[in-house]
């Protein structure tokens, strides 16, 4: 039989044994604990904080990231986005942008937003928390300072957050022509038609000392615009906003620049998500009638008026008097009339009697459907003598 003294060295072996299985195990099969997307490492003299997916370094010292200022850099675009004019808030807006995802969040200036590395190393904006904080400041109308945030306190215990930053320039995000198609009061912008200035106002409005503006005609009606006039979206169509009207409620437009071809729009939503439209100037027309053979017989019939053929139709005129040309005569236009209403229809302004080299000229103007373009028209006016001369030749 086994002795008692045996037994017990046999019992104490089987229980070293185990100890060293259970150990063994241990080491095999545990791992260090994740903490969401961030792991660490104990080192003697410092810690490394990295996030697992890529593998460059951003931050120095006791912490580094996975990530690059470069990197990121080359990840983000911002846009600064131009304050409505109607807004008299100074806080200032922006959009950030990845450019892989082509994803874009909208923040105010100072607010924090978060990304996280998805599966394939890219940048995403994050809906929770993560390490890498970002938040935006406005340097000048052209560049921002982003400022990256390691916001490790709620992940790693007693570490407080590093910061860094890099200057980016303002870029101008084109908002999809599929957005704008789905919205009926920018896509009459887009089909609205620019005639410029109707060249008759500043002849006929001389007295008033009022300037031309810009016309546009948007859904077939006519609207004139100088620079910093705002239009609203109102009732379903684009009209001048009133100078007490609060207009912040409004979808609103106003003309960005004009040149001699093109005239820009930029238009603003309910949100404040700016657009900008060009339009073209419409063709300008030409004459269907030849100027030099336009006005003939020019008489003094009274102190106050004058007879004269135009086209060969007798016509008594005043100055400042305006004649219209409909189906085929001409026709003196009536005091005060729209001439918005007036459209593709030829104009005759009778300007005035101007005497030069001791005779006196009949002057006035000849403006082409649209009234983008005009023509000088001067003839003499036929003296008393010249007049009885003509009757003399007309008896014999």
């Amino acid at each position: 039989m086994i002795s008692e003294k045996l037994l017990n060295k046999i019992f104490i072996y089987f229980i070293i044994f185990i100890v060293i299985l259970v150990s063994l195990m241990f080491l095999i099969f545990v791992r260090p604990a994740n903490l969401e997307n961030v792991t660490y490492s104990q080192r003697p003299k410092k810690k490394e904080v990295s996030l697992a997916v890529v593998s460059r370094a951003l931050f120095l010292e006791p912490f580094k990231f996975d990530v690059s200022i470069d990197s990121l850099k080359d990840e983000i675009e911002v846009q600064i986005v131009e304050r409505r004019p109607d807004v008299k808030s100074k806080e200032e807006r922006l959009e950030i942008k990845l450019k892989k995802t082509s994803k874009i969040i909208k923040i105010i200036e100072n607010e924090k937003f978060y990304l996280s590395v998805d599966k394939n190393g890219n940048f995403e904006f994050s809906q929770t928390k993560t390490p890498l904080a970002i938040f935006l400041k406005v340097m000048d109308k052209k560049n921002v300072k982003v400022v990256i945030e390691t916001d490790l306190m709620d992940f790693v215990k007693g570490e407080k957050g590093k910061t860094n930053y890099f200057i980016i320039e303002s870029t101008y995000f084109i908002s999809s022509s599929k957005e704008i198609e789905n919205r009926d009061d920018f896509k009459l912008l887009v089909s609205s038609k620019w005639f410029s200035k109707d060249e008759l106002y500043g002849f006929y409005n001389k007295q008033n000392r009022a300037e031309a503006s810009e016309r546009l005609e948007i859904d077939g009606k006519i609207l004139h615009l100088k620079l910093g006039d705002i239009l609203i979206f109102k009732d379903g169509i684009w009209q001048k906003a009133n100078s007490y009207e609060n207009t912040q409620s409004y979808i609103i437009a106003k003309i960005k620049s004009v040149d001699s071809k093109i005239l820009e729009i930029e238009a603003w939503d309910e949100e404040s998500n700016k657009y900008i439209f060009a339009l073209p100037i419409q063709q300008k027309q030409g004459f269907s009638i030849r100027t030099d053979q336009f006005v003939s017989s020019v008489r003094k019939r009274t102190i106050t008026h004058i007879s004269c053929q135009i086209e060969k139709q007798r016509v008594i005129l005043k100055e400042k008097d305006i004649l219209i040309k409909k189906e085929g005569r001409w026709r003196l236009l009536k005091k005060d009339i729209d001439f918005d209403e007036i459209k593709n229809e030829e104009l005759f302004y009778f300007d005035k009697i101007e005497r030069k080299n001791n005779k006196n000229f009949f002057v006035g103007y000849l403006f082409n459907p649209m009234r983008t373009n005009f023509q000088k028209i001067e003839s003499p006016i036929l003296s008393i003598a010249n007049q009885r001369n003509n009757k003399k030749r007309i008896i014999r």
